[in-house]
């Protein structure tokens, strides 16, 4: 692995808190920010966001989907 890939996460989180989009997806989907998406939900949520081309939700959806990978 390379030196500095292992923490893209916790960077990740920490730009979304400064811009301010950290729990936005909780809130797309109307779950609460203590639990946990499920994947059926996420898949639900990725069809309706191609489906309707909402291509925020998609990337949002994409990024929790590979981040429980």
């Amino acid at each position: 692995m390379q030196q500095g890939t292992e923490k893209w996460a916790q960077k990740a989180r920490k730009s979304m808190q400064r811009r301010g989009t950290e729990g936005s997806l909780h809130r797309a989907l109307n779950v609460p920010e203590g639990e946990k998406i499920g994947a059926s939900r996420l898949a639900g949520a990725k069809a309706r966001a191609k489906r309707t081309g909402n291509t925020k939700l998609m990337r949002k959806v994409l990024f929790a989907q590979n981040v429980n990978k």
